[in-house]
Order: C-alpha cells, then structure tokens, then sequence
C-alpha cells in the first residue's frame, strides 16, 4: 500500500459527486417523443437507438428507467379521482388500497354462507 493512500483517498471522497440520473436527465428534453415512441410499440432498445442517432448514447436500460420514472410521476399526479367520493360512513379510499381492500368504519362483518341476491333489488 501506498504510505498516502489515506490522504489520496480522502481527497478523492471530499471531490466525490454523485453521476448517477445524468443519463436519465439528458433524456427529460425528449420526454413526449419517448412517450409517443412507447405508445407505437417501440422497444427500449430501439429508442435508445434512435437517441444513438442523434448523439445521447444511453443503453436501453436507461430508457426503461426513465420511462418508469415517467410512470411513476403520472400515477402520482392522477392520484385518485375527485368523482370518486366514499359513500356517507365509509372511509375513503387510500391511494394504496384498491376498492376490494376498502377500510370500514367498525369491526369486520364475517360472512357466513353463500351471497343470495335479494329478490327486492330485482
């Protein structure tokens, strides 16, 4: 071992910068052609191809990353619907849950026996 291999390491720690999401970040100008490119049924190798032509050398699995990104920010952004309101006495719905996983109000009926419809409602 070198006898400044502490120092040399710890300047190269203090000069340390994070390069990772650079390659996503180049991509954030072409945000809708990738999308539209997406929705025609292009592969993540075929856009990264395509960027290639252009000069953004990024590998396909960056496309896929940033596309995941892109997802994940829309799913976030739509949330729930407004025209969604929980019906009177029920909690509403959390973003996590789906609508067979609605949380009441009370303790959990059990149910026993198969449904029957009732004839009433017919």
């Amino acid at each position: 071992m070198k006898p400044d291999a502490p120092e040399e390491f710890q300047e190269t720690v203090q000069h340390f910068q994070k390069t990772a999401g650079f390659k996503i970040d180049t991509l954030k100008p072409f945000r809708v052609q990738i999308d539209e490119l997406r929705h025609k049924g292009a592969s993540f190798q075929v856009i990264s191809r395509l960027l290639l032509n252009l000069g953004i050398s990024v590998s396909a699995e960056t496309v896929r990353r940033f596309c995941k990104s892109i997802a994940r920010e829309q799913s976030l952004a739509t949330d729930i619907p407004s025209a969604v309101q929980p019906l009177a006495g029920k909690t509403p719905l959390l973003r996590c849950q789906t609508f067979n996983q609605r949380i009441h109000d009370g303790p959990a009926q059990e149910r026993t026996g198969p449904r029957v419809v009732d004839p009433s409602a017919l």
